[in-house]
């Protein structure tokens, strides 16, 4: 087997849905994949706005969807160095 590349990639995943959700598509595997094995990774979702962030007491998708973003941040690879 050969040896593993030593270089970091910098990758953007776009996706049409929230990180650290229930719903868990492929974009979400690779990015934690990459990330694991020391690249920079950076995903994109849907937009959480203000106006999302009006309506977290009323609205449960909304509170769900800052909770995964919030578990999701916590859980990130620390940079070594």
């Amino acid at each position: 087997m050969p040896a593993p590349d030593p270089r970091e990639y910098r990758i953007v995943f776009a996706s049409h849905t929230v990180m650290g959700a229930t719903f868990v598509v492929g974009s979400h595997h690779l990015a934690r994949q990459c990330a694991l094995r020391g690249h920079h990774v950076l995903h994109l979702s849907t937009p959480l706005t203000p106006a999302h962030l009006a309506r977290i007491g009323r609205d449960e998708a909304v509170r769900v969807r800052v909770r995964s973003t919030a578990l999701w941040q916590r859980h990130q690879p620390r940079p070594s160095g």
